[in-house]
């Protein structure tokens, strides 16, 4: 499990231990699911 989560902050240069970034990227997905826009 730890692999794949070091590979998506690899792929994605962020760092998932940082609280500001998780918020944002929960909200983020959260405004794409209110507007139903899907990722490809």
């Amino acid at each position: 499990m730890f692999y794949r989560i070091e590979k998506i902050e690899a792929i994605m240069n962020v760092d998932l231990n940082n609280s500001n970034i998780l918020l944002h990227l929960h909200l983020s997905f959260k405004i794409l699911d209110f507007f139903e826009i899907s990722l490809p």
